[in-house]
């Protein structure tokens, strides 16, 4: 019995008897209980025990108690007729304050819930004021004028025409722009499609990043027309260019730092300094300065 009462809490954890086997039914026929337990102790009666949401502010007759919207109990629901096809449901319930029964009928017919008994329903109305409601298209002057003067209501009604024919091109262009939206296959339809491209950009844009030995999420912008054109303007110097170039840097130094007099003058090692820092100025390569020193085997540089 313990166990039956865990399975009532917990409907998913049942307990299985070590005498029952499959061949004896259901674990609740064999028990001998409902499978809604508690709740159909009244099923006989065609009753069933729910939780019952108050849809509207009521206060109970017997206490005075109020009772908010929201609040639930436990009720007793019942089939009590039907409005055409639709059934009419009858829902008891006891006051939390009094224990005294208040009773609840679906009504179909107007959409709503009515308190039979046990109960009154609060009552709200709402008037609006003539500022908060829907703004007046005539003062009272204009309304008075229309109503005495005749022509004055003719000529009021030809302009009025006058002004619904200019807004009919407006009013179907603005039905026209917003009659796509109310499809909502096709607008479905252009987003997954949509999707599916961005999808397919971004899986060539990865292949082409790794096919470039970048790391993975690298993002690679769009070519540009100003990209095009400032790599057309960019040219990349070979080695022996540049080799070449710095020899002749070095021979202009040389013939600056040497005699005006002509000969070949002995370099000295302040020399070689004040041209090795000309060289870092220019950024050119020290090493072209240097005097090779021949050996057996190869060539140093000192």
């Amino acid at each position: 019995h313990k166990h039956c009462q865990m399975a009532e809490r917990k409907a998913t954890n049942k307990y299985y008897p070590p005498d029952w086997d499959p061949s004896k039914g259901s674990i609740n026929k064999y028990v001998g209980q409902h499978p809604l337990r508690a709740r159909a102790k009244k099923m006989g009666e065609g009753i069933t025990i729910i939780r019952f949401e108050m849809p509207f502010n009521i206060w109970c007759g017997t206490c005075e108690t109020h009772i908010a919207m929201g609040v639930r109990f436990n009720a007793e629901k019942k089939a009590i007729g039907n409005y055409f096809s639709t059934k009419i449901w009858q829902f008891r319930m006891k006051c939390a304050s009094c224990a005294g029964w208040i009773e609840i009928h679906t009504d179909p017919e107007h959409c709503d819930y009515k308190v039979v008994s046990g109960a009154r329903k609060r009552e709200q109305s709402w008037e609006p004021e003539p500022e908060d409601h829907i703004a007046k298209l005539k003062d009272d002057e204009e309304a008075k004028k229309l109503a005495e003067d005749p022509f004055y209501k003719l000529e009021h009604a030809a302009e009025d025409k006058k002004k619904a024919q200019e807004t009919v091109p407006v009013l179907q262009r603005l039905q026209d722009l917003t009659s796509p939206m109310h499809d909502d296959f096709a607008l479905s339809q252009l987003l997954r499609k949509k999707f599916r491209t961005e999808k397919k950009d971004i899986a060539e844009q990865e292949k082409e990043v790794i096919a470039k030995g970048l790391p993975p999420g690298f993002k690679l912008l769009p070519v540009s027309d100003a990209d095009t054109t400032a790599s057309r303007h960019v040219q990349f110097k070979s080695l022996i260019q540049t080799h070449v170039e710095d020899k002749k840097a070095k021979d202009r130094l040389l013939i600056k730092s040497g005699s005006i007099f002509g000969g070949k003058t002995p370099r000295t090692q302040e020399d070689l300094l004040k041209m090795s820092a000309a060289l870092k100025k220019r950024k050119l390569d020290p090493s072209l300065f240097r005097k090779p020193v021949t050996t057996t085997k190869s060539n140093f540089f000192v």
